[in-house]
């Protein structure tokens, strides 16, 4: 095991704990079953990345994970709730998330949208409670409900579902990358955004080079996720795969094709490289979970 692999390990075990016990901590002690929904759920973790990032880019200003842990929580929250919603019937009607039944098939429709609905305000419930500075936490809560919102990843979501189904010829690789910079390039930017405002070390003259960053590392995890939809297979991704073209969803490869894709791919992760080397501090952290993020294959 490498160097990276043994940082990425500990902190996934580290965070899982910690968000656990931040749910714990934020639902009613009675049981029902919007409780059990929800514990259900949230010990369903997947790959934690956009938590990675978080603590990557701490480690870029020299400052402890810890301090970062509840922005962390806070985002990988609304990851969570997004993907509950994303899977329901209305929306890309899935029935496997992270290898086990979806919210909507464990319990059904009406729980799955709570539950959502729950993690969606206990996100901003957990930065506002947490120990950073005042001011820290209302520019943490603002950047994190824009890229959450219409400006976002819903505004994101509403694209991809109006482009579903539609004439692929009618779709340009510019409006394909602005989709996904806002469904899922955004929350990964306020992730790496909120992480360097709560570090001491950090300038403000870092925020142009780490949104360029975030940005292009976002649509390449995008692109990498339509790629694994194409060659990847269920039991490895934890969910369906094939699924887009059954939906006959707007994709890189639908679009592109797989090779142009993958070419797509590297330039972006070339990019995101090129903007790092820009920061004069250790960027190590950054630059491998990027590599990590273009050659996962689940």
């Amino acid at each position: 095991m490498t160097e990276f692999s043994q940082w990425v390990a500990q902190h996934q075990v580290n965070f899982n704990k910690a968000l656990i016990s931040q749910i714990h901590q934020a639902i009613p002690k009675h049981q029902n079953q919007l409780h059990d929904a929800i514990i259900y759920v949230s010990t369903k973790t997947g790959k934690v990345i956009r938590p990675l990032l978080c603590f990557a880019t701490a480690a870029v200003f020299n400052a402890p994970s810890i301090i970062v842990q509840p922005l962390a929580i806070g985002l990988e929250l609304i990851h969570t709730y997004s993907l509950i919603h994303d899977d329901l019937p209305a929306m890309d009607n899935d029935a496997l998330r992270r290898g086990h039944p979806t919210c909507h098939i464990k319990y059904d429709e009406a729980t799955a949208i709570l539950v959502g609905d729950a993690l969606q305000s206990m996100a901003f419930q957990v930065i506002g409670e947490c120990n950073l500075p005042d001011a820290i936490k209302v520019k943490a809560i603002i950047i994190l409900a824009k890229a959450a919102g219409v400006a976002g990843m819903a505004g994101g979501q509403m694209l991809d579902m109006k482009a579903t189904n539609q004439s692929q010829a009618l779709s340009t690789l510019a409006e394909l990358d602005h989709l996904h910079s806002l469904k899922t390039g955004a929350i990964i930017e306020a992730g790496i955004l909120m992480s360097a405002l709560a570090c001491p070390n950090y300038e403000t003259a870092f925020e142009p080079t780490l949104k360029e960053f975030a940005q292009n590392i976002g649509v390449a995890f995008q692109i990498q996720d339509d790629i694994l939809d194409v060659i990847g297979n269920t039991h490895d991704l934890g969910k369906t795969a094939g699924s887009d073209a059954s939906l006959n969803k707007l994709t890189y490869p639908a679009l592109l094709g797989l090779q142009q894709s993958q070419e797509r791919l590297q330039e972006l992760h070339q990019k995101a490289t090129r903007s790092l080397q820009q920061i004069p501090k250790d960027t190590t952290r950054l630059e491998e979970l990027a590599a990590f993020i273009i050659h996962r294959r689940f």
